[in-house]
């Protein structure tokens, strides 16, 4: 896979599944024997991504992604990102009041493409 694909890959997913949640997008970039290794918990498959994104969103639903700093070598891609999300949503995983309040967010992603 080019460079230029897996650029654009990588744009599309975020500018589709969590900047607009797009949750039909996430089935569509990602293989269903996706594994997502999270801070506290580790993700598989398509379904279980989808709601981990929708509850994001509705935790945050204003948050809006950026990337930065891209590296491709190979079949893998990393990249950081940032974000600054007001807390406007109640969600079960989260059950306090929505505050409003924003604050800053930064973290890094690696993908392996097939």
């Amino acid at each position: 896979m080019e460079r230029d694909e897996v650029q654009a890959i990588i744009e599309q997913f975020i500018e589709e599944v969590w900047n607009q949640g797009n949750l039909g997008a996430v089935g569509e970039l990602l293989s269903p024997e996706l594994v997502y290794h999270e801070p506290m918990q580790t993700i598989r498959g398509i379904e279980s991504y989808r709601q981990f994104v929708e509850t994001f969103r509705a935790t945050f639903p204003n948050a809006r992604f950026t990337w930065q700093d891209l590296v491709i070598e190979g079949d893998r891609a990393a990249f950081r990102w940032a974000l600054q999300p007001a807390r406007g949503g109640n969600t079960p995983v989260l059950p306090i009041p929505p505050t409003g309040l924003t604050f800053d967010m930064s973290g890094q992603t690696a993908f392996r493409f097939e």
